[in-house]
């Protein structure tokens, strides 16, 4: 049974944080849509000039850093009539188990790529903000705080931006823009159908390899060292991951507040 619970942890710990980020964008994006009505589909669509460019380089990215070659990218789309705002055809060595592994991640590059372009957004138009999230994100590693505090901590953000983006410091312009780029690569950071389908072709692959991960640290009385490493990433990844719930969950937000405040001015 304690072989069971290892293999367990040493297979979630490296995906956790990017499939629940994955769930919790798709989740904001469809209640955004349906809280918006048509008004949320033309909101998505006019953002997929900046967000669908940002989706597809992420599976992009994916496919080079896994070997995979590309062999077509539309980058945007929006009049296409099947639904595609962008797409990436790639092919690999299916004899080739990394390239084969790489599917996994190549379908989730769209979390990636908006997470970083998200993060330079922040940098560039929130310094202050950005700055005092790391310091926070250090603290609590220090501390070998919680997932949740670490959620926490990045919900802070929001509060911090508002504050900035009203100070006389650094230009207004560059902080308007950069908001609503970061809100449209939020709206189209979650993954399609296609994506996850891509995802689940190399599950069978990835299950054998973190069960043979899981039998040589038994075997070797490694296993606490490898849950230790693996709980630390999976720490990190999830830190970085929270721009982008930060960002999603602000989404919701927006279209709740857009849907419910005329009615409630009206009463």
């Amino acid at each position: 049974m304690e072989f069971i619970f290892h293999y367990i942890a040493v297979t979630l710990y490296p995906v956790a944080a990017i499939v629940i980020c994955g769930i919790i964008a798709w989740v904001c994006k469809h209640l955004f849509m349906e809280l918006l009505g048509y008004k949320g589909y033309r909101a998505v669509l006019a953002a997929s000039i900046i967000g669908t460019p940002v989706h597809e380089l992420g599976h992009a990215g994916m496919c080079l850093l896994f070997g995979h070659k590309i062999e077509e990218l539309v980058l945007w789309q929006p009049w296409a009539g099947d639904g595609r705002l962008g797409y990436v055809e790639h092919s690999y060595n299916s004899n080739r188990l990394y390239q084969r592994l790489g599917n996994l991640f190549i379908g989730a590059g769209p979390i990636f790529s908006g997470m970083a372009v998200l993060s330079l957004l922040l940098w560039l138009a929130f310094p202050d903000t950005w700055s005092a999230y790391t310091a926070a994100l250090g603290t609590i590693a220090e501390g070998n705080g919680s997932v949740l505090k670490i959620i926490g901590t990045g919900l802070g953000m929001l509060p911090d931006m508002i504050a900035e983006f009203g100070s006389e410091s650094g230009s207004f312009w560059l902080r308007l823009l950069s908001v609503l780029a970061m809100l449209s690569v939020s709206l189209h950071i979650t993954l399609s159908p296609a994506d996850v389908k891509n995802s689940l072709d190399a599950l069978p692959l990835y299950l054998l390899i973190t069960l043979a991960v899981t039998a040589v640290s038994s075997v070797f009385g490694a296993v606490g060292l490898v849950l230790g490493a693996l709980r630390e990433f999976n720490a990190f990844m999830t830190a970085m991951f929270t721009v982008v719930l930060v960002f999603s969950a602000a989404l919701a937000a927006l279209a709740l507040l857009i849907r419910w405040l005329p009615s409630f001015i009206g009463r």
